[in-house]
């Protein structure tokens, strides 16, 4: 087992964390924890994607889309250049 050591290694861990609190949420209607509520989990995929999304279901599976094909494109590689973060 490797620790996370590198930003882009903890970006790209932390985008798959939130995705799939997004697919729990929206397959079960469960929050991860407290914090996961639906408006948090759009925002931090703002983060992520520069997109806004309305406050909605739709808007949650739209944020839902979005992060799942940019970790997709991405593939691991050179996720915080590609997002322009850190």
């Amino acid at each position: 087992m490797s620790a996370l050591t590198t930003p882009e290694q903890i970006d790209s861990f932390r985008a798959k964390v939130i995705l799939s609190a997004v697919g729990l949420y929206l397959k079960t209607g469960m929050k991860a924890n407290r914090m996961y509520t639906p408006a948090n989990m759009r925002a931090a995929v703002t983060g992520y994607t520069g997109a806004t999304y309305p406050a909605s279901r739709k808007g949650l599976e739209q944020a839902y889309a979005d992060l799942a094909a940019l970790i997709a494109d991405n593939g691991g590689a050179g996720f915080v250049e590609r997002i322009g973060r850190i």
